[in-house]
């Protein structure tokens, strides 16, 4: 003789459980998809810094290359400025300081720094480098 369950509680998954299941997964995947995009503007912050570092270094190079008597900050920064505002950089500008230390060397100190916006906030960033350009020795007449 078989005595009947009389268990209300089927096998199975209720409702309830399937909907805490389906909250859980939102949850997480709204979380995957914030850490995405900081990720994102990470790498993109990352790949304007590189930009501008690679940037300033051709513009120093071009800078020291520039003849000693040339070499102050007007014509200089008008020299240099179209090149810098060439780059993909948001909003990039090119600041360029030229001075002379008081040293017995015959000595020029040049800054670059280069300013752009980076990201949704377009929160300022700024870059720069700084190089010593000395003059060439005069070369003496030798008998």
């Amino acid at each position: 003789m078989r005595i009947p369950n009389h268990n209300p509680r089927r096998p199975g998954v209720t409702i309830f459980e399937c909907v805490g299941a389906l909250a859980l997964l939102a949850v997480l995947l709204g979380l995957v998809a914030q850490m995405t995009v900081q990720v994102d503007r990470q790498a993109h912050a990352r790949w304007h810094s590189r930009l501008a570092s690679a940037t300033l270094s051709n513009l120093m190079e071009q800078a020291a290359a520039t003849p000693w008597a040339e070499l102050e900050s007007g014509p200089l920064s008008q020299q240099l400025a179209e090149q810098a505002s060439a780059t993909p950089l948001p909003g990039a500008e090119l600041a360029v300081e030229v001075t002379s230390p008081d040293s017995d060397l015959a000595e020029k100190k040049v800054t670059l720094t280069l300013s752009w916006r980076s990201g949704a906030s377009q929160e300022g960033r700024r870059l720069s480098l700084t190089s010593f350009v000395y003059a060439e020795p005069e070369e003496e007449d030798s008998p």
